[in-house]
C-alpha cells in the first residue's frame, strides 16, 4: 500500500471519548496517524436509523 493511501472508519457512540484511544494503539502500533476526521449524521440520517430499528 502507498504511504498515505490507508483509511481506517470507526463507527462509535462518543466519537470524542473513543478517538484518542483509536489513535494511541494506531501510533503504539506503528502506524503514522496524519489526521482524524469526524463525521457527524445528520437529523434526517439519525432519525431514519431510529425509524429502521422500530
Amino acid at each position: 500500500m502507498d504511504e498515505g493511501s490507508a483509511r481506517l472508519l470507526v463507527a462509535a457512540d462518543d466519537v470524542q471519548a473513543v478517538a484518542p484511544y483509536v489513535v494511541r494503539a494506531l501510533v503504539g502500533a506503528g502506524a503514522m496517524v496524519m489526521g482524524v476526521k469526524v463525521f457527524l449524521p445528520s437529523l434526517e440520517e439519525a432519525y431514519l436509523k431510529l425509524v429502521r430499528e422500530t
